[in-house]
């Protein structure tokens, strides 16, 4: 907490110094204003973050058009704000994104893939299954046509389709899936952190589908208590790993376990509870 803090106090000491020198309108302004936006949704304030979102994409759009790469790059972070948020609009601003970036980096470019996966997610939530898939397939194989090492946005997209396979009830088609994208966040990212924490309680519940109890158990026991510290208990990510646990302990015939997980009459209700975007509508993997 004390790294975000002092992250957010550089970045506005860094606004209130480039716009002295250069007025409100920099690029330096518009890219600063996203990061602060993106600390606000890790905190899970997208109602702070909006405006900052939303004064970055206009400073790009006066600066360097709309028809340019950067200020399609801010849209998507507009509308992963806005699905993080439940608010109508980003499904157009994706699409507004990805054709601008379609035409300017062609179909196969890292970018699209990350505009694409963000629209993804969005079909997902809202239960449009064929759409996610075939969004989440093409994103897919765009990343894995790039020659680099394994990068987040990868992991993100099989996570993604692999999400969609659980839905569908192919766990089997899933695991292999997960388990790709959870040696890709172990290797990028620090331990502990809640990515991986993430990508673990969905495998988890991946192998409860398939009986495989054992390292469920143990990847759910896990990620729990990781995902509980960063998101809070009434966080509805949090919520869907309690009930993963419930879920377990109910398949291995241990209700006392079960209830201790339990969510109890206060907590919220999935719709009420605040939405946080998925790791790949933060990871621009152009920078």
């Amino acid at each position: 907490l004390g790294d975000i803090e002092k992250a957010e106090q550089l970045l506005r000491e860094a606004i209130k110094a480039w716009t002295g020198t250069f007025g409100t309108r920099n690029h330096n302004i518009a890219k600063a204003l996203i990061s602060l936006g993106e600390l606000e949704q890790f905190r899970g304030n997208h109602t702070d973050a909006e405006p900052l979102f939303a004064q970055a994409a206009a400073i790009r759009r006066e600066r360097l058009g709309s028809d340019h790469i950067l200020t399609a790059a801010s849209l998507v972070y507009q509308a992963g704000n806005l699905h993080a948020s439940g608010k109508p609009g980003a499904e157009q601003l994706y699409l507004d994104a990805l054709n601008v970036l379609r035409r300017k980096l062609g179909e196969r470019d890292t970018r699209v893939a990350w505009a694409m996966s963000g629209l993804a997610n969005l079909k997902k939530d809202s239960g449009d299954l064929d759409a996610a898939e075939e969004l989440f397939t093409e994103a897919l194989e765009i990343e894995r046509a790039i020659p680099r090492e394994k990068h987040p946005v990868l992991a993100s997209c099989l996570q993604g389709l692999a999400e969609v396979m659980i839905a569908r009830g192919h766990a089997g088609a899933a695991e292999p899936l997960l388990r790709e994208a959870l040696d890709i966040r172990r290797a990028r990212l620090s331990e502990g952190d809640r990515r991986i924490a993430m990508t673990q309680s969905v495998l988890g519940e991946c192998l409860v589908s398939l009986e495989n109890y054992g390292q469920a158990e143990t990847l759910l026991s896990e990620s729990y208590p990781v995902i509980e510290t960063a998101f809070g208990p009434q966080h509805r990510i949090t919520q869907e790993a309690q009930n993963r646990l419930v879920d377990l302990y109910e398949s291995t015939g241990q209700p006392e376990l079960a209830d201790s997980y339990r969510p109890g009459p206060e907590a919220a209700r999935s719709d009420d509870l605040i939405r946080t975007p998925e790791p790949a509508l933060t990871e621009n993997p152009s920078g």
